[in-house]
């Protein structure tokens, strides 16, 4: 899916957070410097997202 964010989207889409009608599920987070242990956590198909952290 191809999405250009614009003001009145990311608005809406903070109003939906506030409200508590759209949750995202983070599967795990890892420093930067483990992007290596996260890429290896992706094999493994986890349910949600993984993020790296700066």
């Amino acid at each position: 899916m191809w999405a250009v964010p614009d003001r009145e989207g990311l608005l809406a889409l903070a109003r939906l957070i506030e409200a508590q009608k759209l949750v995202v599920h983070a599967a795990r987070t890892f420093p930067l410097d483990q992007a290596g242990a996260a890429h290896a956590f992706l094999a493994t198909k986890p349910i949600g997202k993984v993020a790296l952290t700066v």
